[in-house]
């Protein structure tokens, strides 16, 4: 589990204050959030700025790091056979008006 830098400040923080300080609970909360909300949240405190900050996570969510993908998932193949199941076999059709005529 990862504290936020302020986490290990000699002050005395509140138990609200080391809960949030934990990084992966900032993060699971904000990356349900709108992305208006998580640029928002980010006034709430120092340790919220600086989670949504540092995090990969937020910062894809909030596209301000390019989000990677699977590219084998996105391949012409699943593509087409997820349009097939929806919209029947119209490139097949096609291929076969080509051919035909």
């Amino acid at each position: 589990m990862r504290d936020s830098p302020q986490a290990g400040s000699t002050t005395s923080v509140p138990p609200s204050g080391r809960l949030f300080a934990i990084v992966e609970l900032v993060e699971g909360i904000a990356v349900h959030l709108a992305i208006q909300d998580i640029l928002l949240v980010q006034r709430v405190s120092r340790i919220f700025r600086d989670t949504i900050a540092s995090s990969t996570m937020l910062q894809k969510a909030l596209f301000f790091q390019p989000v990677t993908t699977d590219f084998a998932f996105f391949s012409p193949e699943v593509i087409f056979r997820a349009f097939e199941q929806l919209f029947g076999e119209g490139k097949r059709d096609t291929e076969r008006r080509r051919q035909n005529g």
